[in-house]
């Protein structure tokens, strides 16, 4: 971790939640709804530097890349675990799913604030999710740098199920008195 990683990392706070919603494809209903903590890894670290001083287009987070691990996120995480692996000819290149909704909010009690969203889409049997048990998934910038990973509950995934992500993070500056 560089020393700029490091300053950031000692003058802000990470915070983040990742809401989870399990639904049926075809009516929308919700079956279930997930919970976890997010983890901002030290690449999104940098990337939130870069992001500051240089305004880099490669800092944005782009895609959500869903995955089978189950090993607890670390700060040094540089991808998911077990990324699932998807064919090349795949509406879905890399295993990385574009992003739905990216929202920043206008800065207010958080130095920086995000709202990403992204879903895995059902109602197709080709889908390369299906028949695997989703438990984790990571943020990656648009240079292909993982900026956040969760792991969470399994989900197999079936065409007649749509996954959501919710995934709020919110950059704090650390109170020192």
């Amino acid at each position: 971790m560089g020393a700029s990683t490091t300053g950031l990392r000692a003058a802000v706070h990470a915070r983040g939640d990742v809401r989870i919603r399990i639904r049926d494809a075809s009516s929308g209903e919700i079956r279930r709804i997930l919970e976890v903590r997010n983890t901002v890894v030290s690449g999104g670290f940098g990337a939130l530097i870069a992001l500051l001083n240089t305004a880099d287009p490669g800092s944005l987070i782009a895609r959500l890349r869903p995955g089978t691990g189950t090993t607890p996120p670390a700060l040094s995480d540089t991808d998911v675990a077990n990324a699932i692996a998807v064919p090349a000819s795949s509406t879905y290149p890399a295993g990385i799913l574009e992003l739905s909704t990216r929202k920043t909010p206008a800065l207010g009690s958080g130095l920086f604030d995000l709202l990403i969203e992204a879903t895995i889409p059902g109602g197709t049997d080709s889908d390369p999710y299906n028949g695997k048990t989703i438990s984790e998934a990571g943020l990656i910038t648009a240079g292909g740098l993982l900026f956040a990973r969760q792991i969470h509950p399994g989900i197999s995934k079936v065409s007649t199920i749509a996954i959501d992500y919710e995934w709020r993070i919110r950059f704090l500056p650390v109170r020192t008195s």
